[in-house]
């Protein structure tokens, strides 16, 4: 090891403690001639010859870095054999590239008449050195780098996991541009979105049927985000009061007088919004009619409000529906009424049904248990069962499984869970048993 190799070496330890901590210790297991000679070094300021990584109150660090890199210039032929630890051959591999003094310039010549300029001397390259390493010892070489091996790991997995999500699950962000302005909807979309968004946009009511657990209520509230508008919406059932439509007359004024309260779905229909409502075949065939009557032309009556009757629709009110079924009354699944047609005729249907890449997108990090729950949803679709495996059942396993893990949850547990208000009959056509 020539002179500069050394004090590069030196240098080197003195900066960089953990080399020199993995130097010491690999010398400390050097063949039993060199351990005695390293040793004897070492004690010669040092009161514990254990702590041979480590300085003490005998030895510093400028000492311990001169003492490892004479020990390596004086022992270098024997240090770099085949026989020896790897380590301290990596170790010299690792070194940075030596600077050779650069050669001092040429007297410059004596003067004559219009001399050229003398070229400047080129400074000399640096003079590379390295070591070749045996193949079987590129994990400990690496080793000597672990925290810039691990971060540059964890960063190319890091890449490597959001480029497959993007492509694989393409999870984008929608833009809808509107009259020169451009909102985008963040969030996992539903496939026929943009269709239901196109809607809304050409002046018509859109009306969303199919399975529970398809996401019809979440997409109307998507609907209202991309159109810029708020967003309110109430459940329709047998026994509700066409007052949640046109408001409410209660005794509120001077002297118990009763006076007209307005309801949301006529604040949203005065001032622009987007109401839905939800299980709309549950309507009574009165308050069907009223709500008929309320979006009729544009502009309508209030009968309950005595000082301004007349409304006239907001440009941005939007009304959606959305039911199990397309008003045309129940069936074995669902218990519902049947709608006049004139009601139905109001809206554009939109069939919202499974969306298997949606389902991926949520749940595609456990692919066991979301292939198992289609293949649950088919077998029940196959023998005409009743019940309905939608996004609900999904998240259901899946946040058992996330929450608990998949050694307490197992695909059978959780498919037990979902199913457990199924009749046994059901649940044996599936194959789920208790």
């Amino acid at each position: 090891m020539t002179d500069p190799t050394r004090a590069a070496l030196e240098r080197h330890l003195l900066t960089n403690g953990g080399d020199a901590n993995n130097l010491a210790r690999a010398l400390s297991k050097a063949p039993k001639y060199l351990r005695k000679m390293f040793r004897a070094k070492h004690r010669q300021g040092s009161t514990s010859p254990t702590m041979w990584g480590k300085p003490n109150g005998k030895l510093d660090k400028q000492q311990r870095a001169a003492l490892l890199a004479e020990f390596c210039a004086v022992n270098a032929a024997e240090l770099q054999g085949d026989g020896y630890d790897p380590i301290v051959r990596i170790m010299l591999a690792k070194l940075p590239a030596v600077d050779t003094p650069a050669p001092a310039p040429e007297p410059a010549p004596a003067p004559e008449p219009a001399p050229a300029p003398a070229p400047a001397p080129a400074a000399a390259q640096p003079v590379q050195r390295s070591v070749e390493i045996d193949p079987q010892f590129a994990v400990v070489h690496s080793a000597l780098g672990i925290k810039q091996a691990v971060a540059a790991a964890l960063e190319a997995e890091r890449e490597a996991l959001t480029a497959r999500i993007r492509s694989d699950l393409q999870i984008v962000r929608y833009e809808v541009h509107d009259a020169g302005k451009v909102r985008v909807v963040d969030g996992l979309k539903h496939e026929c979105f943009e269709h239901t968004l196109d809607i809304m946009t050409a002046g018509q009511s859109p009306w969303l049927y199919g399975p529970s657990g398809t996401g019809k209520t979440s997409l109307a509230a998507q609907l209202a985000a991309a159109l810029g508008v708020r967003y309110a919406g109430i459940s329709a059932s047998p026994g509700m009061s066409s007052a949640e439509f046109d408001g409410w007359l209660l005794p509120i004024g001077d002297n118990g007088r009763f006076e007209h309260v307005e309801s949301v779905c006529l604040d949203f229909m005065a001032n622009g919004g987007l109401f839905l409502i939800d299980e709309i075949a549950n309507l009574p065939a009165d308050v069907a009619a009223k709500l008929n009557m309320l979006l009729a032309n544009g502009e309508t009556w209030i009968s309950k409000r005595f000082d301004n009757p007349h409304l006239k629709v907001h440009k941005d009110f939007y009304l959606v529906a959305a039911d199990n079924t397309a008003g045309r009354g129940g069936d074995r699944r669902f218990v519902r009424q049947q709608q006049d047609s004139a009601l139905r005729n109001r809206f554009t249907f939109v069939r919202v049904g499974y969306d298997a890449a949606m389902e991926k997108q949520l749940f595609g990090d456990d692919r066991v248990w979301l292939e198992r729950v289609w293949a649950l949803r088919t077998k029940a679709a196959q023998v005409k069962l009743v019940e309905e495996v939608g996004l609900r059942q999904i998240k259901q396993g899946y946040l058992m499984r996330k929450t608990h893990g998949a050694d307490k949850y197992p695909v059978e547990r959780c498919l037990d869970m979902i199913t457990a208000g199924w009749s046994d009959d059901d649940r044996a056509k599936v194959g789920v048993t208790a």
